[in-house]
């Protein structure tokens, strides 16, 4: 009597230092479609949060701890001279895009002018080695210079006890000046130990104005749309076209799911606002992004009230933004009748604070989905509102001159590259100055459909597909990568799941 044939489980493992990937991939839809054969490890900052070990005990994924490479200490002559900070002004030289300068301008403080002189030779000694064909070189040099890192050991080590068939990062595109890519050590270790690298390019904005680096060894590289992978080309011509698959971007994955959707009035009661009148969302960045927030629009909607009395406002404030900054308006944000919708997890994002992704798009998705019209600085949320089709309002003036941003802060953000592309499709308006920003409120109001097509052309240029399946195309590719046997096909797992989304394409 013959056996039936048993098949051993496959491992991956899953780099996840953040709460931002935590949400939108290890809990969303990417998990649950891989393959049952397939054995789930996920790097988490706090393996023995109990939230988290709860949830991933349903999903029978194992945590282990994230193995962190900490940064040179700041402004010492051991950091200005370090290989984190010779590659990335190497690459700064490389990598000439208004994304990255505006990251510069946000993110460095004023420093000597010796610094200054320092790190400008080492930028224009990367624009050299860039045009003799050199910088190929430099990256060898910097990527055996992780290898030799504690870090990179401790991986080696844990990827040799736990054995995984592939690592899929997720942070690899998204690094700063004093600190490598988080994930980088990790992917050099499991290519060194012939493990297959995967990476998930982490945001929409991260190619134009990040600097990382992406090894040319990687396995795959999964982008979001063709636009995306338009700019691997163009900063990373190291990656070999058949390497880049498109997936989408996960993080879009409930916004067409019609059973998150709620009853107008039943969540306009959650909120406390009048379900027979129309509200407007404005949603936040933060403070160092936009530090005259507050005041901004606070201002906006005492204008507001004056000219259009029915108009309600909610403020929906940034995940990374706890509310701090708005305590001292609280007299004139109960008297101007203002919501204020916070977001934050309990714990800190960049640590690993997470809120389920069935919840925060739950009440994201229904917030946009029964406003009228969408205000935002240059975020991500212009394209959430634009893939629920919702007219959607740029914020490009100021209250104060700052001196970092002569040409206005809220404005030089703008003209990023990568939010360039959204302008250039006639989809988000932009008010540069606070009575256009009215007279396009009340534009939009009577208008709703203007800008439709629009809106249609930034969901393509960001998510290419908007069908709500990234998550499981992901794991299709990553099922196929670990063996023909066990490739779950995506109409095969419509087959056993609801089919109540909303289809664009």
């Amino acid at each position: 009597m013959s056996s039936s044939p048993s098949f051993s489980k496959k491992k991956i493992l899953v780099l996840a230092s953040t709460g931002f990937i935590i949400r939108n991939l290890v809990l969303g839809k990417f998990i649950d479609a891989l393959p049952k054969n397939v054995e789930i490890f996920v790097a988490v900052p706090d393996p023995n949060d109990p939230v988290l070990k709860e949830i991933f005990e349903s999903k029978g994924i194992k945590a282990i701890p994230f193995f962190k490479e900490y940064s040179e200490a700041q402004d010492s002559l051991k950091m200005i001279l370090g290989w984190h900070n010779i590659y990335y002004r190497f690459k700064q030289g490389q990598k000439k895009t208004k994304s990255f300068t505006l990251q510069m301008k946000l993110w460095e403080s004023s420093v000597s002018w010796k610094r200054r002189l320092a790190e400008q030779i080492l930028i224009t000694i990367g624009k050299f080695f860039t045009l003799i064909n050199l910088f190929d070189w430099v990256e060898k040099q910097y990527l055996n210079y992780i290898r030799n890192r504690r870090t990179t050991k401790l991986w080696k080590d844990a990827l040799i006890n736990l054995q995984p068939e592939l690592l899929l990062s997720t942070m690899l595109s998204h690094a700063y000046k004093r600190n490598c890519s988080i994930d980088l050590p990790a992917v050099i270790a499991a290519n060194d130990l012939k493990i297959k690298t995967c990476t998930l390019i982490q945001s929409w904005d991260n190619l134009s104005s990040k600097i990382a680096l992406l090894p040319p060894f990687l396995t795959k590289v999964f982008s979001w749309s063709e636009s995306m992978n338009d700019e691997i080309n163009q900063y990373y011509p190291s990656i070999r076209q058949e390497k880049i698959k498109i997936t989408g971007g996960p993080q879009f994955d409930f916004h067409k799911d019609n059973l998150i959707l709620e009853d107008r009035h039943i969540f306009c009661n959650t909120l406390n606002i009048d379900t027979n009148r129309p509200y407007i969302v404005i949603a936040t960045g933060t403070e160092t992004w936009m530090p005259d927030e507050p005041e901004k629009v606070i201002r906006l909607t005492e204008k507001l009230k004056t000219v259009m009395p029915e108009l309600q406002v909610l403020i929906r404030l940034h995940p990374k933004d706890y509310g701090i900054r708005w305590n001292k308006f609280d007299g004139i944000i109960k008297e101007l009748d203002l919501r204020l919708q916070y977001t934050h997890p309990n714990q800190h994002m960049d640590e690993g604070g997470f809120t389920p992704p069935i919840d925060f798009y739950k009440e994201q998705v229904n917030t946009l989905f029964h406003s009228a019209v969408v205000l935002n600085s240059s975020s991500t949320i212009t394209v959430d509102a634009a893939l629920i089709d919702k007219p959607v309002i740029c914020i490009a003036y100021d209250l104060k001159y700052d001196t970092k941003f002569p040409e206005g802060r809220s404005f030089a953000f703008t003209q990023s590259n990568h939010y360039q592309k959204l302008i250039v499709t006639s989809g988000v308006r932009l008010a540069y100055s606070e009575q256009e920003c009215i007279d396009l409120i009340k534009f939009c109001l009577n208008n709703p459909n203007e800008d439709k097509f629009g809106r249609e052309k930034i969901v393509e240029t960001v998510t290419q597909f908007s069908d709500g399946k990234a998550g499981i195309r992901l794991a299709e590719e990553i099922s196929s990568l670990l063996g023909s046997s066990i490739i779950l096909k995506i109409s095969e797992f419509e087959d056993n799941t609801n089919k109540n989304f909303i289809y664009t394409k």
